[in-house]
Protein backbone atom coordinates (compact mmCIF):
# COMPACT_ATOMS: atom_id res chain seq x y z
CA UNK A 1 0.00 0.00 0.00
CA UNK A 2 1.23 3.45 -0.97
CA UNK A 3 2.38 5.79 1.85
CA UNK A 4 0.47 9.02 2.29
CA UNK A 5 1.13 12.37 1.61
CA UNK A 6 0.51 15.65 3.10
CA UNK A 7 -2.37 15.87 0.02
CA UNK A 8 -5.82 16.25 0.71
CA UNK A 9 -9.46 17.46 -0.60
CA UNK A 10 -13.21 15.93 -0.35
CA UNK A 11 -14.68 14.22 -3.40
CA UNK A 12 -18.19 12.88 -4.60
CA UNK A 13 -18.72 10.61 -7.62
CA UNK A 14 -16.83 8.85 -9.70
CA UNK A 15 -13.84 8.60 -11.78
CA UNK A 16 -14.23 8.52 -15.88
CA UNK A 17 -11.06 6.42 -17.66
CA UNK A 18 -9.91 7.14 -20.61
CA UNK A 19 -8.03 4.69 -22.92
CA UNK A 20 -4.57 5.40 -24.65
CA UNK A 21 -0.98 4.02 -24.75
CA UNK A 22 0.51 4.95 -22.24
CA UNK A 23 -0.05 4.98 -18.32
CA UNK A 24 -4.31 5.54 -18.24
CA UNK A 25 -5.41 9.10 -17.00
CA UNK A 26 -8.56 9.46 -14.70
CA UNK A 27 -10.36 12.56 -14.95
CA UNK A 28 -12.85 13.89 -11.70
CA UNK A 29 -13.89 16.79 -9.55
CA UNK A 30 -14.12 17.80 -6.51
CA UNK A 31 -17.25 19.92 -4.93
CA UNK A 32 -14.87 22.21 -2.94
CA UNK A 33 -11.12 23.00 -3.04
CA UNK A 34 -9.38 25.40 -5.22
CA UNK A 35 -8.70 29.07 -4.73
CA UNK A 36 -12.36 30.02 -4.02
CA UNK A 37 -12.58 26.99 -2.06
CA UNK A 38 -16.13 25.74 -4.59
CA UNK A 39 -14.15 23.01 -6.76
CA UNK A 40 -12.07 21.94 -9.07
CA UNK A 41 -11.57 19.46 -12.06
CA UNK A 42 -8.65 17.66 -12.12
CA UNK A 43 -6.83 14.54 -13.41
CA UNK A 44 -4.73 11.46 -12.08
CA UNK A 45 -2.68 8.86 -13.59
CA UNK A 46 -1.88 4.81 -12.95
CA UNK A 47 1.53 6.13 -11.33
CA UNK A 48 -0.58 8.73 -8.68
CA UNK A 49 0.38 11.77 -11.06
CA UNK A 50 -2.24 14.18 -10.08
CA UNK A 51 -3.25 17.49 -11.96
CA UNK A 52 -5.86 20.40 -11.25
CA UNK A 53 -7.13 21.12 -14.43
CA UNK A 54 -9.85 24.04 -13.74
CA UNK A 55 -10.95 26.13 -10.56
CA UNK A 56 -14.71 26.94 -10.52
CA UNK A 57 -15.20 30.13 -9.84
CA UNK A 58 -18.51 32.15 -8.80
CA UNK A 59 -18.87 32.97 -12.07
CA UNK A 60 -17.74 29.22 -13.96
CA UNK A 61 -20.10 27.60 -11.83
CA UNK A 62 -19.30 26.22 -7.87
CA UNK A 63 -19.27 23.18 -6.04
CA UNK A 64 -19.29 20.51 -8.75
CA UNK A 65 -20.45 16.76 -6.91
CA UNK A 66 -21.38 15.74 -10.80
CA UNK A 67 -19.59 12.44 -12.48
CA UNK A 68 -17.96 13.55 -15.27
CA UNK A 69 -18.79 12.10 -18.81
CA UNK A 70 -17.12 11.99 -21.56
CA UNK A 71 -19.35 12.45 -25.07
CA UNK A 72 -19.26 11.43 -28.18
CA UNK A 73 -17.78 14.73 -29.75
CA UNK A 74 -14.32 14.04 -27.44
CA UNK A 75 -15.36 16.64 -24.84
CA UNK A 76 -16.38 16.16 -21.36
CA UNK A 77 -19.37 17.57 -19.32
CA UNK A 78 -20.73 18.10 -16.08
CA UNK A 79 -22.15 20.26 -14.01
CA UNK A 80 -21.79 22.65 -10.95
CA UNK A 81 -24.51 22.86 -7.62
CA UNK A 82 -24.00 26.53 -7.53
CA UNK A 83 -22.57 29.32 -9.19
CA UNK A 84 -23.43 30.37 -12.41
CA UNK A 85 -25.37 33.55 -13.51
CA UNK A 86 -27.68 33.03 -10.70
CA UNK A 87 -25.86 31.06 -8.43
CA UNK A 88 -28.16 27.68 -8.52
CA UNK A 89 -25.79 25.58 -10.71
CA UNK A 90 -24.14 25.47 -14.25
CA UNK A 91 -23.97 22.90 -17.31
CA UNK A 92 -20.04 22.70 -18.35
CA UNK A 93 -17.91 21.13 -21.03
CA UNK A 94 -14.23 20.87 -21.10
CA UNK A 95 -11.95 20.49 -24.67
CA UNK A 96 -9.10 17.98 -23.41
CA UNK A 97 -7.52 19.02 -26.84
CA UNK A 98 -7.25 22.43 -26.18
CA UNK A 99 -7.34 22.66 -21.88
CA UNK A 100 -10.46 24.16 -22.89
CA UNK A 101 -13.43 24.95 -19.88
CA UNK A 102 -17.05 26.36 -21.13
CA UNK A 103 -20.21 27.03 -18.97
CA UNK A 104 -22.63 26.30 -21.15
CA UNK A 105 -25.47 26.95 -19.32
CA UNK A 106 -26.83 28.50 -16.18
CA UNK A 107 -29.55 27.05 -13.84
CA UNK A 108 -32.42 29.49 -12.20
CA UNK A 109 -35.67 28.53 -10.19
CA UNK A 110 -37.65 28.32 -13.58
CA UNK A 111 -35.71 25.40 -15.12
CA UNK A 112 -34.21 23.58 -12.01
CA UNK A 113 -31.50 24.05 -9.14
CA UNK A 114 -28.88 22.23 -7.99
CA UNK A 115 -27.59 19.62 -10.28
CA UNK A 116 -25.82 17.08 -8.51
CA UNK A 117 -24.91 13.73 -10.62
CA UNK A 118 -24.26 14.82 -14.03
CA UNK A 119 -25.25 13.91 -17.60
CA UNK A 120 -25.94 10.80 -19.05
CA UNK A 121 -26.06 10.77 -23.43
CA UNK A 122 -28.74 8.86 -24.84
CA UNK A 123 -28.22 6.57 -27.82
CA UNK A 124 -31.61 7.45 -29.26
CA UNK A 125 -31.75 11.89 -29.31
CA UNK A 126 -28.07 11.93 -28.99
CA UNK A 127 -28.68 14.44 -25.97
CA UNK A 128 -27.12 15.15 -23.05
CA UNK A 129 -29.51 14.09 -20.15
CA UNK A 130 -29.52 15.32 -16.48
CA UNK A 131 -31.77 16.18 -13.11
CA UNK A 132 -31.58 19.07 -10.64
CA UNK A 133 -33.00 17.78 -7.28
CA UNK A 134 -34.74 21.50 -6.76
CA UNK A 135 -36.06 24.34 -8.45
CA UNK A 136 -39.20 23.71 -11.11
CA UNK A 137 -42.85 24.45 -11.20
CA UNK A 138 -43.13 23.06 -8.13
CA UNK A 139 -39.88 23.04 -6.27
CA UNK A 140 -38.99 19.50 -6.24
CA UNK A 141 -37.16 19.13 -8.72
CA UNK A 142 -36.65 18.79 -13.10
CA UNK A 143 -35.55 16.43 -15.61
CA UNK A 144 -33.71 18.19 -18.68
CA UNK A 145 -31.72 17.58 -22.15
CA UNK A 146 -29.27 19.87 -23.48
CA UNK A 147 -28.78 19.42 -27.24
CA UNK A 148 -24.74 19.77 -28.00
CA UNK A 149 -25.74 20.46 -32.10
CA UNK A 150 -27.79 23.07 -31.56
CA UNK A 151 -26.96 24.75 -28.22
CA UNK A 152 -30.43 24.22 -26.91
CA UNK A 153 -31.68 23.54 -23.06
CA UNK A 154 -35.25 22.16 -22.40
CA UNK A 155 -36.84 21.20 -19.48
CA UNK A 156 -38.42 17.75 -20.02
CA UNK A 157 -40.36 17.01 -16.54
CA UNK A 158 -41.17 18.86 -13.60
CA UNK A 159 -41.61 16.85 -10.79
CA UNK A 160 -44.99 16.66 -8.95
CA UNK A 161 -45.91 15.75 -5.64
CA UNK A 162 -49.37 16.35 -4.84
CA UNK A 163 -52.76 14.84 -5.66
CA UNK A 164 -53.48 12.17 -8.00
CA UNK A 165 -49.55 13.05 -9.00
CA UNK A 166 -47.11 11.56 -6.15
CA UNK A 167 -44.25 11.02 -8.87
CA UNK A 168 -41.53 11.83 -6.06
CA UNK A 169 -39.00 14.80 -5.64
CA UNK A 170 -35.65 15.76 -4.90
CA UNK A 171 -33.99 13.60 -7.65
CA UNK A 172 -30.54 12.87 -6.41
CA UNK A 173 -28.93 10.63 -8.85
CA UNK A 174 -28.08 10.55 -12.16
CA UNK A 175 -29.79 8.50 -15.11
CA UNK A 176 -29.04 5.79 -16.94
CA UNK A 177 -30.06 4.23 -20.51
CA UNK A 178 -31.66 0.82 -20.04
CA UNK A 179 -31.31 -1.90 -22.75
CA UNK A 180 -35.07 -0.55 -24.30
CA UNK A 181 -33.34 2.60 -24.96
CA UNK A 182 -35.30 4.59 -22.17
CA UNK A 183 -33.55 6.73 -19.49
CA UNK A 184 -34.66 5.26 -15.38
CA UNK A 185 -33.90 7.15 -12.54
CA UNK A 186 -34.57 7.70 -8.84
CA UNK A 187 -36.05 10.57 -6.39
CA UNK A 188 -35.10 10.47 -2.91
CA UNK A 189 -38.44 11.33 -1.50
CA UNK A 190 -41.88 11.62 -2.85
CA UNK A 191 -44.19 9.34 -4.56
CA UNK A 192 -47.20 7.37 -2.75
CA UNK A 193 -45.33 6.53 0.77
CA UNK A 194 -42.85 9.76 0.81
CA UNK A 195 -40.17 7.55 0.50
CA UNK A 196 -39.16 7.47 -3.27
CA UNK A 197 -39.71 5.94 -6.73
CA UNK A 198 -38.02 5.21 -9.32
CA UNK A 199 -39.35 6.77 -12.86
CA UNK A 200 -39.00 6.37 -16.41
CA UNK A 201 -38.14 8.50 -19.58
CA UNK A 202 -39.25 7.60 -22.60
CA UNK A 203 -37.01 9.38 -24.94
CA UNK A 204 -37.99 9.83 -28.85
CA UNK A 205 -35.22 10.76 -31.91
CA UNK A 206 -36.62 13.76 -32.54
CA UNK A 207 -36.45 15.43 -28.77
CA UNK A 208 -39.95 14.71 -27.60
CA UNK A 209 -40.29 12.68 -23.91
CA UNK A 210 -42.92 10.90 -21.54
CA UNK A 211 -42.46 10.07 -17.91
CA UNK A 212 -43.92 7.79 -15.87
CA UNK A 213 -43.70 6.79 -12.52
CA UNK A 214 -42.42 3.18 -12.39
CA UNK A 215 -42.28 2.15 -8.76
CA UNK A 216 -43.05 3.39 -4.92
CA UNK A 217 -40.61 2.82 -2.56
CA UNK A 218 -41.21 1.70 0.91
CA UNK A 219 -39.54 1.85 4.08
CA UNK A 220 -39.51 -2.37 3.87
CA UNK A 221 -38.54 -3.13 0.98
CA UNK A 222 -35.50 0.15 0.45
CA UNK A 223 -35.93 3.79 1.17
CA UNK A 224 -34.83 7.49 0.27
CA UNK A 225 -32.45 6.28 -2.48
CA UNK A 226 -29.77 9.00 -3.19
CA UNK A 227 -27.66 7.18 -6.31
CA UNK A 228 -29.00 6.72 -9.45
CA UNK A 229 -29.51 3.10 -11.27
CA UNK A 230 -26.89 0.91 -12.35
CA UNK A 231 -27.54 -1.26 -15.42
CA UNK A 232 -25.87 -4.82 -15.56
CA UNK A 233 -24.16 -7.35 -17.90
CA UNK A 234 -27.34 -8.85 -17.83
CA UNK A 235 -29.43 -5.56 -18.87
CA UNK A 236 -30.93 -5.52 -15.26
CA UNK A 237 -30.87 -2.34 -13.44
CA UNK A 238 -29.66 -2.20 -9.45
CA UNK A 239 -29.62 -0.06 -7.41
CA UNK A 240 -29.49 1.12 -3.58
CA UNK A 241 -31.49 2.69 -0.69
CA UNK A 242 -30.18 4.41 2.28
CA UNK A 243 -32.45 3.41 4.47
CA UNK A 244 -35.40 0.90 4.91
CA UNK A 245 -34.98 -2.62 4.87
CA UNK A 246 -35.46 -5.01 7.76
CA UNK A 247 -32.57 -3.13 9.78
CA UNK A 248 -33.40 0.33 8.74
CA UNK A 249 -29.90 0.38 7.03
CA UNK A 250 -30.69 0.67 3.55
CA UNK A 251 -31.23 -2.00 0.74
CA UNK A 252 -29.56 -3.21 -2.39
CA UNK A 253 -31.83 -4.07 -5.22
CA UNK A 254 -32.66 -4.79 -8.81
CA UNK A 255 -35.29 -3.35 -11.40
CA UNK A 256 -36.68 -5.08 -14.22
CA UNK A 257 -37.48 -2.67 -17.03
CA UNK A 258 -39.18 -5.47 -19.07
CA UNK A 259 -41.64 -6.78 -16.28
CA UNK A 260 -41.55 -3.60 -13.76
CA UNK A 261 -40.10 -6.33 -11.18
CA UNK A 262 -38.56 -5.02 -7.80
CA UNK A 263 -36.59 -6.90 -5.63
CA UNK A 264 -35.10 -6.46 -2.57
CA UNK A 265 -31.75 -8.36 -2.60
CA UNK A 266 -29.68 -7.62 0.58
CA UNK A 267 -30.95 -5.62 3.69
CA UNK A 268 -27.89 -4.12 4.91
CA UNK A 269 -26.95 -4.03 8.22
CA UNK A 270 -24.64 -1.85 10.09
CA UNK A 271 -22.09 -3.96 11.05
CA UNK A 272 -20.61 -4.67 8.02
CA UNK A 273 -21.98 -1.75 5.84
CA UNK A 274 -24.98 0.72 6.01
CA UNK A 275 -26.55 4.18 4.52
CA UNK A 276 -24.91 3.48 0.84
CA UNK A 277 -25.32 6.55 -1.40
CA UNK A 278 -23.40 5.75 -4.81
CA UNK A 279 -24.28 3.95 -7.91
CA UNK A 280 -22.77 0.22 -8.18
CA UNK A 281 -20.13 -0.86 -10.45
CA UNK A 282 -19.30 -4.44 -11.95
CA UNK A 283 -16.10 -5.91 -12.71
CA UNK A 284 -16.72 -6.92 -16.50
CA UNK A 285 -19.74 -9.05 -17.86
CA UNK A 286 -20.83 -11.66 -15.39
CA UNK A 287 -18.39 -10.29 -12.84
CA UNK A 288 -19.46 -8.76 -9.30
CA UNK A 289 -21.11 -6.13 -8.32
CA UNK A 290 -18.67 -3.13 -6.09
CA UNK A 291 -20.34 -0.26 -4.24
CA UNK A 292 -19.64 1.68 -1.22
CA UNK A 293 -21.31 2.37 1.83
CA UNK A 294 -21.11 5.97 3.65
CA UNK A 295 -21.28 4.46 7.38
CA UNK A 296 -21.05 1.34 9.26
CA UNK A 297 -18.24 -1.66 8.92
CA UNK A 298 -15.86 -2.55 11.54
CA UNK A 299 -14.96 1.45 12.26
CA UNK A 300 -18.28 2.63 10.92
CA UNK A 301 -17.10 5.12 8.43
CA UNK A 302 -17.96 3.20 5.93
CA UNK A 303 -16.90 0.08 3.32
CA UNK A 304 -16.32 -1.17 0.32
CA UNK A 305 -18.12 -4.34 -0.70
CA UNK A 306 -19.02 -6.53 -3.66
CA UNK A 307 -22.20 -8.41 -4.26
CA UNK A 308 -22.28 -12.25 -5.92
CA UNK A 309 -25.42 -12.14 -8.37
CA UNK A 310 -25.31 -15.95 -9.26
CA UNK A 311 -24.99 -16.80 -5.23
CA UNK A 312 -26.77 -13.62 -3.86
CA UNK A 313 -23.53 -12.98 -1.87
CA UNK A 314 -22.59 -9.47 0.04
CA UNK A 315 -19.29 -8.95 1.43
CA UNK A 316 -17.72 -6.28 3.23
CA UNK A 317 -14.23 -6.54 1.53
CA UNK A 318 -12.43 -3.14 2.43
CA UNK A 319 -13.21 -1.69 6.07
CA UNK A 320 -12.59 2.53 5.47
CA UNK A 321 -10.98 4.86 8.37
CA UNK A 322 -9.52 8.29 8.49
CA UNK A 323 -6.29 7.33 7.67
CA UNK A 324 -6.70 5.42 4.40
CA UNK A 325 -9.95 7.46 3.55
CA UNK A 326 -13.93 7.29 5.29
CA UNK A 327 -17.72 7.63 4.07
CA UNK A 328 -17.12 7.36 -0.10
CA UNK A 329 -20.21 9.42 -1.77
CA UNK A 330 -19.13 8.98 -5.44
CA UNK A 331 -19.10 5.71 -7.55
CA UNK A 332 -16.40 3.17 -7.66
CA UNK A 333 -14.81 3.35 -12.07
CA UNK A 334 -13.66 0.18 -12.79
CA UNK A 335 -10.66 1.06 -15.82
CA UNK A 336 -9.04 -0.32 -18.62
CA UNK A 337 -6.26 -1.90 -16.24
CA UNK A 338 -8.85 -4.03 -14.37
CA UNK A 339 -8.21 -1.88 -11.10
CA UNK A 340 -11.69 0.14 -9.66
CA UNK A 341 -10.89 3.74 -8.76
CA UNK A 342 -12.64 5.88 -6.62
CA UNK A 343 -12.84 9.20 -3.86
CA UNK A 344 -13.56 8.90 -0.24
CA UNK A 345 -15.29 12.69 1.00
CA UNK A 346 -13.35 12.14 4.37
CA UNK A 347 -10.01 10.92 5.62
CA UNK A 348 -6.16 11.83 4.21
CA UNK A 349 -4.20 15.05 5.50
CA UNK A 350 -7.08 17.43 7.16
CA UNK A 351 -9.66 14.87 6.22
CA UNK A 352 -10.24 16.61 3.04
CA UNK A 353 -10.91 13.22 1.11
CA UNK A 354 -8.77 10.54 -1.00
CA UNK A 355 -8.43 9.07 -4.15
CA UNK A 356 -7.65 5.26 -4.23
CA UNK A 357 -7.35 2.28 -6.10
CA UNK A 358 -8.96 -1.12 -5.52
CA UNK A 359 -8.14 -4.44 -6.93
CA UNK A 360 -10.40 -7.17 -7.02
CA UNK A 361 -7.82 -9.76 -6.86
CA UNK A 362 -7.24 -10.00 -3.55
CA UNK A 363 -9.38 -7.15 -2.07
CA UNK A 364 -6.52 -4.50 -2.17
CA UNK A 365 -7.01 -1.07 -1.55
CA UNK A 366 -4.35 1.28 -2.33
CA UNK A 367 -4.99 5.29 -1.36
CA UNK A 368 -2.99 7.17 -4.12
CA UNK A 369 -3.29 10.67 -3.46
CA UNK A 370 -4.32 13.42 -0.52
CA UNK A 371 -6.61 16.35 -2.07
CA UNK A 372 -5.15 18.63 0.32
CA UNK A 373 -1.80 18.92 -1.94
CA UNK A 374 -3.88 19.65 -4.82
CA UNK A 375 -5.62 22.40 -2.62
CA UNK A 376 -8.88 20.72 -3.02
CA UNK A 377 -11.55 19.08 -1.25
CA UNK A 378 -14.94 17.90 -1.26
CA UNK A 379 -15.36 15.61 -4.06
CA UNK A 380 -18.95 14.30 -4.22
CA UNK A 381 -18.21 12.59 -7.97
CA UNK A 382 -15.81 10.35 -9.40
CA UNK A 383 -13.23 10.26 -12.10
CA UNK A 384 -13.48 10.01 -15.27
CA UNK A 385 -10.62 8.22 -17.68
CA UNK A 386 -9.15 10.11 -20.42
CA UNK A 387 -7.93 8.14 -23.70
CA UNK A 388 -4.46 9.64 -22.66
CA UNK A 389 -3.96 7.59 -19.43
CA UNK A 390 -4.76 10.54 -16.88
CA UNK A 391 -7.98 11.04 -14.65
CA UNK A 392 -10.60 14.14 -14.79
CA UNK A 393 -12.64 15.42 -12.23
CA UNK A 394 -14.28 18.28 -10.13
CA UNK A 395 -14.30 18.83 -6.87
CA UNK A 396 -16.85 20.70 -4.54
CA UNK A 397 -14.31 23.11 -2.74
CA UNK A 398 -11.91 24.82 -2.64
CA UNK A 399 -9.79 25.50 -5.84
CA UNK A 400 -8.11 28.51 -6.51
CA UNK A 401 -11.50 29.82 -6.92
CA UNK A 402 -12.45 28.93 -3.30
CA UNK A 403 -16.08 27.23 -5.18
CA UNK A 404 -14.43 23.70 -6.44
CA UNK A 405 -12.56 23.22 -9.91
CA UNK A 406 -12.02 20.90 -12.42
CA UNK A 407 -8.86 18.87 -12.40
CA UNK A 408 -6.73 16.18 -13.86
CA UNK A 409 -4.91 12.91 -12.26
CA UNK A 410 -1.84 11.43 -14.04
CA UNK A 411 -1.24 8.35 -12.09
CA UNK A 412 2.20 7.80 -13.74
CA UNK A 413 3.62 11.09 -12.10
CA UNK A 414 1.52 11.43 -9.24
CA UNK A 415 0.36 14.70 -9.91
CA UNK A 416 -2.53 17.07 -9.91
CA UNK A 417 -3.72 20.08 -11.90
CA UNK A 418 -6.39 22.27 -11.71
CA UNK A 419 -8.11 23.27 -15.13
CA UNK A 420 -10.46 25.17 -14.04
CA UNK A 421 -11.78 27.32 -11.14
CA UNK A 422 -15.36 27.40 -10.76
CA UNK A 423 -17.41 30.25 -9.38
CA UNK A 424 -20.65 32.07 -9.01
CA UNK A 425 -20.81 33.19 -12.97
CA UNK A 426 -19.90 30.24 -14.56
CA UNK A 427 -21.68 27.90 -12.33
CA UNK A 428 -21.08 25.83 -9.15
CA UNK A 429 -21.12 22.65 -7.16
CA UNK A 430 -21.10 20.49 -9.81
CA UNK A 431 -22.80 17.25 -8.52
CA UNK A 432 -22.67 14.68 -11.35
CA UNK A 433 -20.76 13.12 -14.25
CA UNK A 434 -19.41 14.80 -17.38
CA UNK A 435 -20.64 13.26 -20.44
CA UNK A 436 -18.01 13.06 -23.52
CA UNK A 437 -19.59 14.15 -27.17
CA UNK A 438 -18.50 12.75 -30.20
CA UNK A 439 -16.60 16.33 -31.14
CA UNK A 440 -14.53 15.39 -27.66
CA UNK A 441 -15.81 18.16 -26.15
CA UNK A 442 -16.88 17.00 -22.19
CA UNK A 443 -20.74 18.81 -21.03
CA UNK A 444 -21.59 19.10 -17.34
CA UNK A 445 -24.03 21.18 -15.35
CA UNK A 446 -23.25 22.62 -12.08
CA UNK A 447 -26.20 22.93 -9.66
CA UNK A 448 -25.82 27.07 -8.73
CA UNK A 449 -24.48 29.62 -9.99
CA UNK A 450 -25.18 31.52 -13.42
CA UNK A 451 -27.47 34.80 -14.07
CA UNK A 452 -29.74 33.10 -11.84
CA UNK A 453 -27.90 31.21 -9.33
CA UNK A 454 -29.80 28.33 -10.01
CA UNK A 455 -27.03 26.31 -11.90
CA UNK A 456 -25.51 25.75 -15.61
CA UNK A 457 -25.20 24.30 -18.74
CA UNK A 458 -21.17 24.23 -19.52
CA UNK A 459 -18.67 22.35 -22.13
CA UNK A 460 -15.30 21.51 -21.43
CA UNK A 461 -12.67 21.21 -24.25
CA UNK A 462 -9.86 18.98 -23.05
CA UNK A 463 -7.35 20.25 -25.45
CA UNK A 464 -7.49 24.25 -25.15
CA UNK A 465 -8.64 23.73 -21.66
CA UNK A 466 -11.84 26.33 -22.59
CA UNK A 467 -14.29 26.26 -20.29
CA UNK A 468 -17.65 27.83 -21.77
CA UNK A 469 -21.17 28.56 -19.81
CA UNK A 470 -23.56 27.51 -22.62
CA UNK A 471 -26.85 28.65 -21.13
CA UNK A 472 -28.27 29.76 -17.22
CA UNK A 473 -30.60 27.84 -15.85
CA UNK A 474 -33.66 29.60 -14.12
CA UNK A 475 -37.95 30.54 -14.19
CA UNK A 476 -39.83 27.81 -16.22
CA UNK A 477 -36.42 25.82 -17.37
CA UNK A 478 -35.87 24.49 -13.75
CA UNK A 479 -33.43 25.06 -10.73
CA UNK A 480 -30.47 23.44 -9.30
CA UNK A 481 -29.61 20.50 -12.01
CA UNK A 482 -28.64 17.10 -10.41
CA UNK A 483 -27.31 13.86 -11.51
CA UNK A 484 -25.60 13.01 -14.81
CA UNK A 485 -26.98 14.45 -18.38
CA UNK A 486 -28.02 11.30 -20.86
CA UNK A 487 -27.52 11.75 -24.22
CA UNK A 488 -30.06 10.43 -26.54
CA UNK A 489 -29.55 11.13 -30.62
CA UNK A 490 -28.84 14.67 -30.70
CA UNK A 491 -29.82 15.75 -27.01
CA UNK A 492 -29.31 16.07 -23.79
CA UNK A 493 -31.86 15.20 -20.95
CA UNK A 494 -31.60 16.06 -17.26
CA UNK A 495 -33.44 16.56 -14.30
CA UNK A 496 -33.54 19.71 -12.29
CA UNK A 497 -35.36 19.47 -8.63
CA UNK A 498 -37.23 22.39 -8.10
CA UNK A 499 -37.90 25.21 -10.04
CA UNK A 500 -40.08 25.13 -13.61
CA UNK A 501 -43.77 27.04 -13.97
CA UNK A 502 -45.10 25.34 -10.66
CA UNK A 503 -41.94 25.24 -8.94
CA UNK A 504 -41.24 21.63 -8.55
CA UNK A 505 -38.68 20.45 -10.69
CA UNK A 506 -38.75 19.57 -14.01
CA UNK A 507 -37.47 16.82 -16.58
CA UNK A 508 -35.87 19.03 -19.44
CA UNK A 509 -33.94 18.72 -22.86
CA UNK A 510 -30.55 20.61 -22.90
CA UNK A 511 -28.92 22.12 -25.66
CA UNK A 512 -25.94 24.82 -25.62
CA UNK A 513 -27.76 28.43 -26.42
CA UNK A 514 -31.37 28.21 -24.82
CA UNK A 515 -34.05 26.09 -22.70
CA UNK A 516 -37.44 25.15 -24.08
CA UNK A 517 -40.09 24.34 -21.00
CA UNK A 518 -41.40 21.40 -20.96
CA UNK A 519 -44.55 19.69 -18.68
CA UNK A 520 -45.11 21.50 -15.27
CA UNK A 521 -47.23 21.10 -12.64
CA UNK A 522 -48.76 23.02 -9.58
CA UNK A 523 -46.28 24.57 -7.52
CA UNK A 524 -45.48 23.36 -4.13
CA UNK A 525 -41.77 24.31 -3.02
CA UNK A 526 -39.13 22.45 -0.96
CA UNK A 527 -36.46 25.26 -1.91
CA UNK A 528 -33.10 25.25 -1.12
CA UNK A 529 -31.49 27.89 0.95
CA UNK A 530 -32.26 25.35 4.07
CA UNK A 531 -30.09 22.65 2.50
CA UNK A 532 -27.37 25.34 1.72
CA UNK A 533 -27.13 26.18 4.92
CA UNK A 534 -27.01 23.08 5.95
CA UNK A 535 -23.75 22.23 3.92
CA UNK A 536 -21.13 23.04 6.49
CA UNK A 537 -23.10 20.21 8.93
CA UNK A 538 -23.14 17.36 6.21
CA UNK A 539 -21.05 15.09 8.08
CA UNK A 540 -23.28 15.07 11.31
CA UNK A 541 -26.39 15.18 9.48
CA UNK A 542 -25.03 12.32 7.29
CA UNK A 543 -25.10 10.37 11.04
CA UNK A 544 -28.46 11.66 12.07
CA UNK A 545 -29.84 10.57 8.79
CA UNK A 546 -29.03 7.19 8.46
CA UNK A 547 -29.33 6.53 12.34
CA UNK A 548 -32.25 8.24 13.38
CA UNK A 549 -34.49 8.30 9.85
CA UNK A 550 -35.70 11.44 11.00
CA UNK A 551 -37.86 14.07 8.47
CA UNK A 552 -37.28 15.07 4.95
CA UNK A 553 -35.52 18.33 6.30
CA UNK A 554 -32.51 16.11 7.96
CA UNK A 555 -32.12 13.99 4.71
CA UNK A 556 -32.14 17.25 2.24
CA UNK A 557 -29.57 18.48 4.65
CA UNK A 558 -27.35 15.88 4.03
CA UNK A 559 -27.96 15.12 0.91
CA UNK A 560 -26.19 18.92 -0.17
Amino acid sequence: MMTLSNRAAFFFGALFLVHGLFAQTYWGMTSSGGASDIGTLFTITETSTFTKRFEFTQVSGATSKCDLIKATNGKYYGVTELGGAGGFGTVFSYDPATSTYTTLASFNSTNGEQPTRGLVQSTVSGRLYGTCSAGGANGFGTIFDFNITTGLISKRHDFVNAGANLNGRAPRGGLVEASNGRLYGTTQIGGATNQGTIFELLVNAGGTTTFTKKIDLTLAGGARPYAGLFRASSNLLYGTTTQGGSNSDGVIFSYNVGTNAYTDLVDLVNATGSAPYSELAQNGAGGLLYGTTSAGGATDQGVIFSYNIATDTYTAVVDLNPAIGYRPLGRLRRASNGLFYGLTNFGGLTSAGVLFSFNPVGNVYTPLFNMYEGNLRDAWAGLIEDPNGTFLGVCNDDGSGGSGALFRYVPATNTMTELTAFGSSNGSQPKGRLVRHTTGLFYGLTNSGGSNNVGTCFSFDPVSSAHVRLSNMGGTLGDFPVGTLVLKGTKYYGLCSAGGANGGGIVLVRSIEQYVRQAEGPRRGIGHRTAHRSLPCRQRYAVRYHRSGRGERSGHALLL
